[in-house]
């Protein structure tokens, strides 16, 4: 958006959402393809308040599905892995016994500690002895048998060695401290399910509203045909029939370290194509963008009949930017 220089009464920028000012709120960088999967391209119009609300609320929805979750393990990307799995998902284990309640751990899963039906408790075995002492520092029923602290003590210390020689499978019948124990070996399958339908619409709606800005250098409020249905869909507005998103067959067999965004104008529709790591890929249709901008950009780089741009970000290394013209050829526009 291009702006006059700045004077005590004029603002430099609005924001692209609640359109303040910078003389009425602050502003922060926002990331175009959340940072929270590897995004880096970064608008600077966009208020602190809208920033944070929208980030808070829509953004989410991409980490709600299980191939995002997936890319971000097999690429080893840093992320707050048992956040996002307690937060977004359920998670059981099944197992030939039954269903197990599970919890994400850094590296895997565990079971949680849990009552079974028969009355036994099952617990992580890393946590076993733990919640073995605490369990048995607590039953008054002991202390009501006679027995002393230093007793108990010894019979606790004991029955951790016989545990800790234990193979799977073994059993362990404990009479002075009223327990028996079973050391399992249960690898259950896991079943993860978001506990919500990711509205992936409205996170596209979102990342589209923003990448056209950003590449219209603000062109994209001269076609209310196309701003006015992404905001609708931000908002959450299911009614309209635009913008139409479709999940595509995934572009590669494995994930890559990269994101694509391809914004083209073509019969009569705008389709912006979205692949996240390099393998998790959407469409989404708006009506035409009557994109000016492009026949300029076109024009400076001598692209005949340029109708798009497309946008690859390695989530290491420099951003690159092409026009794409209508023969399909793609020509190179610049990077940072």
């Amino acid at each position: 958006m291009k702006t006059e220089e700045a004077t005590p009464t004029q603002h430099t920028k609005a924001c692209i959402f609640c359109f303040r000012t910078d003389l009425e709120t602050d502003f922060s960088d926002e990331h175009i393809i959340p940072e929270s999967i590897g995004g880096r391209l970064v608008l600077d119009q966009v208020c602190a308040d809208c920033n944070s609300t929208l980030g808070h609320d829509v953004d989410p929805e991409i980490l709600k599905i299980p191939d995002i979750l997936k890319a971000l393990e097999y690429l080893d990307i840093p992320h707050d892995r048992e956040g996002i799995m307690r937060s977004y998902y359920n998670i059981e284990g099944e197992t030939p016994n039954g269903i197990r309640k599970v919890r994400a751990t850094k590296e895997g899963f565990e079971p949680l500690p849990q009552r079974m039906p028969d009355g036994s408790i099952l617990t992580p075995d890393h946590r076993a002895i733990d919640d073995l002492r605490k369990r048995v520092e607590r039953d008054e029923r002991l202390v009501q048998a006679g027995l002393s602290k230093a007793e108990i003590e010894a019979e606790i210390s004991a029955l951790i060695l016989a545990y800790e020689k234990c193979n799977p499978g073994d059993e362990l019948d404990w009479p002075s401290l009223g327990l028996k124990l079973k050391r399992h070996q249960e690898k259950p399958i896991i079943r993860i399910q978001s506990k919500t339908y990711p509205q992936i619409r409205r996170f596209l709606a979102k990342l589209t509203y923003e990448f056209l800005f950003f590449i219209s250098n603000g062109n994209l409020f001269s076609n209310p045909q196309v701003y006015e249905p992404l905001r609708a869909a931000i908002q959450g507005d299911a009614e309209n029939q635009f913008p139409f998103t479709t999940k595509l067959d995934p572009p590669g067999e494995e994930y890559r370290p990269i994101h694509v965004v391809e914004v083209l104008t073509k019969r009569g529709l705008t389709d912006v194509y979205f692949v996240f790591f390099g393998r998790i890929a959407y469409l989404l249709t708006l009506p035409l963008l009557q994109a000016n901008f492009l026949e300029a950009i076109g024009q400076h780089y001598q692209i005949n009949q340029m109708i798009g741009i497309h946008f690859q970000q390695p989530l290491t290394g420099d951003l690159g930017f092409w026009g794409v013209s209508e023969e399909g050829e793609y020509v190179w526009l610049g990077g940072k």
